[in-house]
């Protein structure tokens, strides 16, 4: 199984996914799960995981998915899920119907503008996670 964690961190798809009673540890250690950081690359930083994309500029992603798909073979026990479109699609969405008509330092701004609003988007993400927790009585570790 493949995870595209785009919307939220690898580390938060482990909790999730153990809080069903999947054994998230023995089964990245069989390679029978593999979880793709999608996310971290948002926030402008380098992530640790073993599976990861530095960009999701469409031309990087058409690159990297042309190679997976080449190396997955036809498997109908093979389950990928990706958590959302909606980061890929709101970091690209201006470079592909303005990008042309956009000089160096317009589309710089763009990817600024969008790692501040990605930042934003964790700490609320973040917050309500806390609040959350806090709420069900169980304490997750967060500030």
């Amino acid at each position: 199984m493949g995870y595209y964690a785009v919307g939220k961190p690898p580390d938060s798809v482990r909790s999730q996914l153990a809080r069903f009673g999947i054994n998230v540890e023995k089964l990245e250690a069989e390679e029978s799960l593999a979880i793709y950081d999608l996310y971290t690359c948002q926030l402008g930083q380098k992530s640790k995981e073993k599976y990861a994309l530095e960009s999701l500029k469409v031309s990087d992603l058409s690159i990297w998915l042309s190679g997976a798909l080449k190396r997955a073979s036809p498997d109908p026990n093979l389950l990928w899920i990706v958590d959302s479109f909606s980061p890929i699609t709101r970091f690209n969405l201006i470079s592909i119907t303005e990008g042309p008509l956009m000089n160096d330092d317009q589309k710089k701004q763009q990817e600024e503008d969008y790692l501040k609003w990605s930042q934003e988007q964790k700490r609320q993400r973040e917050q309500r996670e806390h609040e959350a927790s806090v709420e069900d009585g169980i304490w997750m570790g967060w500030p």
